[in-house]
């Protein structure tokens, strides 16, 4: 009976050990996924800086479409991974496997802190990428490039979004206060009437680094709110504000 308990505590043991290592290999195979997003980004940023001309920019944008498809794919797998984890998370919930939980919810934490660790990265890629962008001496080879368009496309669409946050903050300041802001900076002061202020201060700026503008008299609102956009792309020059743009602009964007 002794033999017989002991082999079984063995097994249990032996078990333990087993899902022990498995879990800390998953752990550092995340870890490693992130690291390698690291380095692409890193690759990225160095290949960036590298287009200097024509010349340059050809032996460049076919990289960047390489080190662009890894991080990508890497990101999404990982991402996938998360989604996992999280339904798996809800099935230890529901089974009450307390231990279960804690181990899911540990590896989700890690997940968002390995995510998070790759953002500094990120942002020297973003930096590099709207310099080239914004820049007028730009190769017009880059300008054009897939990349560089899906990036205007997407700082557009967060300029609009963040217009549309701005204008919420505008009505609520002259709902508090009885009047509009002065400029779109007083969104971030303390109120008027002694409350906190209605947006941080980062959130003034557009995507490409500029102040939201505000227009009480709202021209392209029909006066019903106050107009707040952004001047948008330095190079493009077209606003991006809180109003529903006409047809017929849109028609001949999409030619």
């Amino acid at each position: 009976m002794k033999s017989w308990a002991g082999g079984c505590l063995a097994v249990l043991l032996f078990c333990c050990s087993v899902f022990v290592v498995w879990a800390e290999g998953e752990r550092k195979k995340d870890e490693g996924a992130f690291e390698y997003v690291v380095r692409l980004m890193k690759q990225t940023k160095k290949t960036l800086e590298s287009i200097k001309d024509e010349a340059s920019a050809k032996e460049a944008l076919p990289k960047l479409d390489r080190l662009s498809k890894q991080v990508n794919e890497t990101m999404e797998k990982l991402a996938k991974h998360s989604e996992e984890l999280e339904r798996k998370l809800a099935e230890a919930k529901e089974k009450e496997d307390k231990e279960e939980v804690k181990r899911l919810e540990k590896r989700l934490l890690d997940l968002a802190a390995g995510e998070k660790a790759t953002r500094p990265a990120g942002d020297a890629v973003m930096k590099e990428f709207v310099r080239l962008d914004t820049n007028p001496k730009t190769p017009k080879s880059v300008f054009d490039h897939a990349l560089f368009r899906q990036l205007r496309e997407s700082m557009v669409a967060r300029a609009r979004i963040n217009a549309e946050a701005l204008s919420t903050a505008v009505e609520t300041y002259k709902l508090n206060s009885g009047e509009y802001p002065e400029s779109i900076e007083d969104l971030a002061k303390p109120q008027p009437g002694g409350g906190k202020a209605l947006v941080e201060k980062d959130k003034l700026r557009d995507p490409w680094g500029q102040l939201y503008q505000i227009d009480p008299k709202g021209k392209h609102n029909k006066g019903n709110k106050a107009d707040v956009w952004s001047k948008g792309h330095p190079r493009l020059k077209k606003p991006i504000g809180n109003w529903r743009e006409e047809k017929k602009e849109k028609e001949k964007e999409s030619r």
